[in-house]
């Protein structure tokens, strides 16, 4: 898995970081605009501020040992919440590793690797819970990656490892743009290629449109330092030429390929997502 930890910089583009898009209020999410977002049965565009703090709010840290990757809110049952991320992001040669999130508000929670659900081999997801009985957080809603278009905007988050920014937290929020999605997914899942200040640290971290939806998850940085990682899932490799120019891109899973995988775990952007997500039906009617 090391190749996808391959740090190089690519064409700038401008970093969207503010001390004040940080939010505390004792683990409880203060009003935003983000908010009237996921009250509205119909996502709309957000503006800069708004999409950054909803960013914010679905963004956790990974941590294990000594070093971290990205994650997102993607669940929550009572006071259980799964966290997505990459698989080489908690990958470890401990017997017995020790996963914790640190979360918008601060706060460090003890984790442990959700087995109930096995990902095929070949994508590279993982699923993380923590229980938090006294803090709320907001969980991401999940859009249509196949209605992705070239040089369409989004944006991308997570934790870097070495970071300029200005938020204590290490949070980085890069913009950027659509460059393909493949007709093929690569081997673990790798498909949608896009611009954008992605470093180390960023693995598992949300890729959003202008409407706030995840539409895929970070994994691979451009310019890869050791071979070049582009494998189809069906063993051959793209040509040479095509191979040159996905070196320029970051590469993410797209939202269509988790949305198939955790039919059950993830809210769609749809009206019946975004009731589920006020409140005013149960996702799990057995539930008590």
């Amino acid at each position: 898995m090391s190749r996808f930890f391959s740090v190089l910089a690519i064409i700038p583009f401008l970093i969207v970081n503010d001390p004040s898009s940080s939010q505390q209020d004792n683990g409880i999410n203060c009003a935003s605009p983000t908010k009237d977002f996921l009250l509205d049965k119909t996502p709309k565009q957000l503006s800069e501020e708004a999409l950054r703090d909803h960013a914010r709010e679905i963004t956790v840290k990974v941590i294990e040992g000594d070093s971290w990757g990205s994650g997102i809110l993607i669940h929550r049952e009572g006071n259980l919440y799964t966290v997505l991320t990459n698989a080489h992001v908690i990958f470890s040669d401990l017997d017995r590793p020790t996963y914790k999130i640190a979360t918008p508000d601060g706060k460090i929670y003890l984790a442990t690797l959700r087995e109930d659900i096995a990902f095929p081999q070949q994508e590279d997801l993982a699923l993380l819970n923590f229980r938090s009985p006294e803090s709320y957080y907001q969980i991401a809603i999940f859009g249509d990656s196949s209605q992705l278009q070239p040089e369409e905007a989004i944006i991308a988050a997570g934790f870097p490892f070495s970071t300029n920014s200005r938020e204590a937290s290490g949070f980085k929020l890069t913009k950027g743009e659509v460059w393909m999605l493949l007709d093929r997914a690569l081997q673990e899942g790798y498909q949608l290629g896009y611009s954008g200040q992605i470093e180390k640290g960023m693995s598992g971290g949300p890729i959003l449109n202008t409407k706030g939806e995840v539409i895929g998850i970070n994994g691979i940085h451009a310019y890869p330092l050791w071979e070049r990682p582009y494998l189809y899932h069906e063993g051959d490799e793209p040509t040479l030429e095509l191979q040159r120019k996905m070196d320029q891109y970051n590469w993410g899973i797209p939202a269509k390929i988790i949305t198939q995988l955790l039919p059950n775990l993830v809210f769609v952007s749809s009206p019946h997502s975004v009731l589920e997500e006020r409140g005013e039906i149960n996702p799990h009617p057995s539930d008590p």
